[in-house]
């Protein structure tokens, strides 16, 4: 035949590739035993999946994985290239065929034959996929599964023979008698036992007249009671994973109905991975076999061809997103065991498609005679189709077609991006070579550091783009950073390390609880805290007492809301009225009716009158009887609206200052919900019912009492009135504003009881993972909230202080308390300050120690990736020196630790040894000072000369207390007003420390990791050259050894290499050169072998496995329609082709104009519709 392909004479059968195709880890295996054990343990590329158990032989090779292709089969490759070249030049061209062969065999030497597409039968035991193979291979050639099943993949690699009438066979490599080849491969599958194995089986066969092709047949799936289901299913999952692009035939029984499969059955076959196989119309067809048998069981259930149409449609196979794959009933043939033991290969093919025919007869006949045909020609021109091999064949050559098209432009384009990077990784390689100077290694190693302070660096500022990163840089985060939680935590570990005897263990605990104290305590005074100003009311609803507002001099009146929206002209307008509408008009309407309330002399009581108003001026009010708690009283200053009678009558609200309060509970009747007093006027207390505010508060009685004071204005922002007299109030005649700034500060008060004490001080970001200097920002953050909060808390006993007093008489003088306040300062700041100096540096050092290691991390990824320079791979994967460099970091942060503790610890000293006691006043005159010069008020001059006074009158009182005289009339004793000046200046202290302390963390932790000099440069050829205070320290750690005096003495280049045992690189670097330039060249042949196919596929002649198999009876009724047939009705017929969906795809088009790829002459022109093709 013109396109056999023979075996060449130099090389046999493995030569080829064509030996055992074992799986992809053994084949590795195989190829890595070729090298010198040294060199085997380098070839990771080869060697990885030999060490991961049975699991290994599931993975495929990917290109992009390529490490090395041994010489032997470098060797082979450039044979088949050879041969892809030197057919060109011979008078019998090289066709599709014959490339796409050996272009699979040229791929299949470095494990890559997963990248180009397979015929692959599966499907059900004894369901008849050993015969539907042998019919598309082109005869009966002798291989099948055996009895014992098909216990792993068998691939098979069919090509042309020389001989006329018999078929050449090699099983592994070996060539042995077609007949033979039954009785081995059973002796295979036995020898396994019952175990299933992934490992391919590899035959190949030489057929007269056949073509060059490769199949796969999988093992039988079988149901779920036979041994062995579960791993055979495992094995056809997994080699459908790693081959996604083989075109699948799913062989079953034609009467069967995929929606009787048992459930785990339908899951393996119909779903989406990782449960199913998740095959789509794409990439599979199926078959079902014994078509004959289906349609004599059919016709006497149904009678005409619409009813068989749909019993066909109804054992179609659908894929995971509900689509049909395209279907096809066969009648298949079945030899007798005479006719398979003949050794005339030609007769057994006759018989083949002599039975092939008479099915297809039988079928054709039972479809036009059983049946009765329906009124529509293109329903029985559908239902022939189903039942059509030459359709069939048709289909499924359009299919792979497309497939291989497809598959060898993206591995094109694959080859040449990886022959770029190896060349790229080539001169890489080579200049490291050149390099190989006595400085060689020490250049490298501050390369290497240079690299890493650059990502640190980086990673400090934010510059680096982590969503370069797999997974967008979530997982390097989640690897290597930390929130504040975090880095307290583990500077909490570092500072009980490293300051054993002056760091509490119980500290970080003390203060998480003393911050969520403090954060108690402010919630609650906010909650009492008054609300000032009519602005942003609450959505007022009828019930709600408000205050209204009087244009003419801005006093208030008291009312209740009786509705929100246009005046209700009745009583049964205002009962039709629903809920939803009333919440509506509330919140549109612009005018509200409210009751106001006055008395006149001639009346008993009060009297009520109606009015409609702008809601613009009213505001809701809160009695504060329900917004009080009895543990946390109204402060005295608090200011709200007192009820009280007009001299016009009417009842009106006063603004007031509360100056003492006095609570009584409200009775248990009252507290149980039972009806309380109101002011009159309120039928039943309903004016307080529903009020915001009250719910969880206790109520009181009316007859607790408030001792108020009168503003001088209208409103509570109204200056204080000295002149006006106290007046005591019953508590239910005081209310407070509920504006929306009340609803707010409720809003955020409930929100923030979800936030950690952490996020309140640090903000909502603090748990959030981070590896730049914002984790420092929080830090100190934490730092300010926990300066400004602490407390001096050790207090000593009176005969101590007394000791401690600098003279003994019985006034306390100057002289003697004041050097007694510095004593007891600074003993204060011993207990907590300095704790809390020490544990923030140490969290600041944890912090950066998490960079460190990240950046590290990221270096060694980038020089593993090829994004730095591969030249330094044998640092990066050398375990001593990424031991030391491990090490000299976390040396580097515990240095850092303690000299930011140490300097912090300096600057608190300095501070409260040189007290300066008017310290305050500095303060606050500069803050009348700021007002004055940007402000532009006089508000802090008052405030100023109050705090002066205040101070001047302590220190008076101080100066003349008697130590031995009687404290009566709760006069404060001696040592009391000497921890109250304590207090005083301890605040002092941290009012002067708080931005210091912090500027230590940025000074230590930020500036000396972001700066960058070349003040350390020096002529000697040794010496270190460094960028920051970071990599000076790690180059005189890595570079250098300390001499006994303790200085600095840089390493020789021997000497590193010894040190770091690197001596022998040079040979590593030479093999992995050997290894890089072996892949590029393969990379180039493989490259050219799959352009050579392209180029086929493009000249029109695509790969044909199918139509050129066709039975005489076929080819005689092609040559037929061929010759009915005008010219007319073929441009008909590219019509059609060119609009036909589902069979062929635009990749397979796209080589010819006419869109019939590798269709030969002989061949019917009518190409499937898309009826079946669906």
């Amino acid at each position: 035949m013109s396109n056999a392909l023979p075996r060449p004479a130099h090389a046999s059968s493995d030569a080829m590739g064509l030996g055992p195709s074992p799986s992809r880890a053994s084949q590795h295996s195989s190829f890595s035993s070729t090298l010198p054990s040294s060199s085997r343990e380098r070839e990771a590329g080869w060697n990885e999946a030999d060490d991961e158990g049975p699991e290994a032989e599931h993975q495929p090779r990917l290109l992009e994985t390529l490490q090395d292709v041994p010489k032997p089969f470098l060797d082979k490759a450039r044979g088949i290239v050879e041969q892809l070249r030197g057919r060109e030049g011979e008078k019998a061209t090289l066709d599709a065929n014959s490339a796409y062969l050996l272009c699979f065999q040229l791929l299949k030497l470095a494990g890559l034959e997963a990248e180009i597409p397979r015929l692959v039968v599966f499907g059900q035991q004894s369901m008849g996929k050993t015969t539907l193979l042998d019919y598309i291979m082109g005869g009966p050639i002798g291989y099948s599964s055996t009895d014992t099943g098909t216990r792993q993949p068998v691939v098979i690699l069919l090509r042309p023979s020389e001989s006329a009438d018999s078929v050449q066979c090699w099983l592994g490599g070996e060539e042995i008698e077609v007949k033979e080849l039954q009785a081995r491969m059973k002796e295979i599958m036995s020898s396994q036992g019952e175990r299933i194995s992934s490992q391919e089986l590899e035959v190949e066969l030489a057929v007269p007249n056949g073509v060059h092709a490769v199949f796969v047949d999988l093992p039988g799936v079988k149901d779920d009671s036979k041994a062995g289901a579960t791993q055979t299913r495992s094995v056809v999952r997994t080699y459908v994973q790693n081959n996604p692009n083989d075109l699948y035939i799913l062989v079953k029984k034609a009467s069967d109905d995929p929606a009787n499969w048992p459930w785990s059955l339908r899951e393996f076959i119909l779903s989406a991975p990782p449960k199913g196989l998740g095959l789509t119309p794409r990439q599979t067809v199926v078959v079902g076999t014994r078509a004959k048998e289906f349609l004599v069981n059919e016709k006497n259930d149904i009678r005409t061809q619409s009813q068989l149409l749909e019993r066909v449609l109804k054992r179609a196979v659908k894929d995971s997103s509900g689509a049909p794959l395209p279907l096809f009933l066969l009648e298949l043939f079945s030899l007798s065991i005479e006719e398979k033991d003949a050794l005339d290969f030609a007769a057994k093919r006759a018989a083949m498609n002599r039975q092939m025919d008479e099915g297809g007869r039988t079928v054709r006949q039972l479809l036009e005679t059983a049946f009765e045909p329906g009124p529509n020609p293109q329903l029985s021109r559908k239902l022939t189709e189903f039942f059509s091999p030459s359709r069939f064949k048709k289909e499924l050559n359009h299919k792979f077609q497309s497939l291989l098209s497809e598959q060898m432009g993206i591995l094109e384009r694959r080859l040449v991006r990886k022959r770029l990077e190896t060349q790229k990784r080539i001169s890489d390689l080579e200049d490291q070579l050149a390099l190989q100077s006595p400085q060689s290694c020490r250049e490298c190693i501050k390369l290497y550091l240079r690299e890493l302070m650059q990502v640190v660096t980086e990673l400090v500022t934010g510059n680096y783009t982590i969503i370069r990163l797999p997974h967008n840089g979530d997982e390097f985060l989640k690897t290597f950073g930390g929130n504040l939680r975090d880095n307290l935590e583990d500077g909490h570990e570092l500072a009980c390390d490293l300051f054993p005897e002056h760091y509490d263990r119980g500290f970080l605990t003390k203060i998480i609880k003393e911050a969520e104290e403090v954060f108690r305590r402010q919630d609650l005074e906010e909650s009492l805290a008054p609300v000032t100003g009519p602005d942003g009311r609450v959505v007022m609803q009828p019930g709600h007492i408000v205050r209204y507002t009087l244009s003419k001099d801005d006093t208030n009146m008291f009312g209740l809301v009786q509705s929100v929206g246009p005046p209700r002209a009745t009583e049964d307008s205002a009962e039709s009225q629903g809920a939803a509408a009333s919440d509506a008009s509330a919140l549109s309407s612009k005018e509200a009716t409210v009751t106001f309330y006055f008395r006149s002399g001639q009346a008993q009581g009060e009297q009520s009158q109606f009015k409609t108003v702008d809601k613009q001026r009213l505001a809701v009010l809160l009695p504060l009887q329900t917004i009080i708690h009895p543990s946390t009283p109204p402060p005295a200053g608090f200011r709200c609206w007192r009820r009280f009678y007009r001299p016009d009558g009417w009842v009106g609200l006063q603004p007031v200052e509360l100056l003492s309060l006095s609570l009584r509970p409200a009775s248990v009747a009252f507290a149980e919900g039972k009806s309380s007093p109101t002011h009159a006027g309120a039928s039943g207390g309903g004016a307080f019912d529903g009020l915001q505010g009250g719910e969880g508060r206790q109520r009181f009685s009316e007859k607790s009492e408030a001792v108020v004071k009168a503003l001088a204005g209208p409103d509570l922002r109204s200056a204080a009135n000295a002149q006006a007299s106290e007046q005591v109030a019953t508590l239910d005649e005081l209310f407070a504003d509920a504006a929306t700034g009340d609803g707010e500060r409720h809003s955020h008060a409930h929100r923030r009881t979800h936030l950690s004490a952490l996020q309140r001080i640090s903000g909502d970001f603090a748990d959030t993972r981070l590896l730049n200097q914002l984790a420092l920002t929080h830090l100190g953050r934490w730092l300010k909230f926990h300066i400004c909060n602490i407390e001096p808390d050790r207090r000593f006993s009176d005969h101590v202080l007394l000791q401690m007093m600098r003279s003994v008489r019985h006034v306390i003088d100057k002289a003697d308390w004041e050097p007694l306040v510095a004593d007891l300062l600074q003993a204060n700041v011993g207990a907590g300050m300095l704790q809390l100096a020490r544990l923030a540096a140490c969290a600041a050092a944890s912090a950066l120690r998490r960079i460190l290691r990240a950046a590290s991390a990221e270096v060694n990824r980038q020089i593993k990736c090829g994004d730095l320079r591969s030249g330094l791979l044998f640092l990066a994967t050398n375990h001593r020196f990424m031991e030391e460099l491990e090490q000299s970091l976390e040396e580097y942060t515990r240095k850092k630790a303690r000299d930011c503790a140490q300097a912090m610890r300096d600057l608190i000293f300095e501070q409260t040894h040189a007290i300066h006691f008017e310290m305050i006043e500095d303060f606050f005159d500069g803050c009348k000072r700021f007002e004055a010069d940007f402000l532009g008020g006089s508000m802090m001059g008052e405030v100023t000369q109050h705090v002066k006074d205040s101070l001047a009158m302590r220190k008076q009182r101080l100066g003349i207390a008697d130590i031995y005289a009687r404290q009566e009339n709760g006069a404060g004793t001696p040592d009391s007003m000497i921890y109250e000046e304590v207090r005083i200046q301890f605040w002092v202290v941290k009012m002067l420390l708080s931005a210091p302390l912090t500027t230590k963390l940025y000074m230590h932790f930020i500036k000396d990791i972001k700066d960058k000099s070349m003040h350390l440069a020096s002529e000697d050829k040794y010496s270190v050259t460094c960028e920051n205070d970071l990599e000076r320290t790690l180059q005189e750690q890595m570079l250098c050894e300390r001499s006994p005096a303790g200085r600095a003495l840089a390493r020789t280049d021997e000497e590193l290499m010894e040190h770091f045992n690197i001596s022998m690189n040079k040979d590593e670097l030479i093999n992995q050169l050997n290894a890089a330039r072996r892949t590029e060249e393969y990379t180039k042949l493989a490259l050219e072998g799959v352009a050579k196919l392209l180029h086929q596929l493009q000249k029109g002649s695509g790969v044909d496995f199918l139509t050129r198999l066709d039975s005489p009876m076929e080819r005689r009724a092609s040559a037929c329609r061929n010759k009915k047939h005008s010219s007319s009705g073929e441009d008909a017929r590219e019509g059609l082709e060119e609009n036909r969906e589902g069979t062929g795809s635009a990749a397979g088009r796209g080589h010819t104009p006419s869109g019939r790829v590798g269709q030969p002459a002989g061949s019917s022109g009518r190409l499937p519709s898309p009826l079946n093709g669906a």
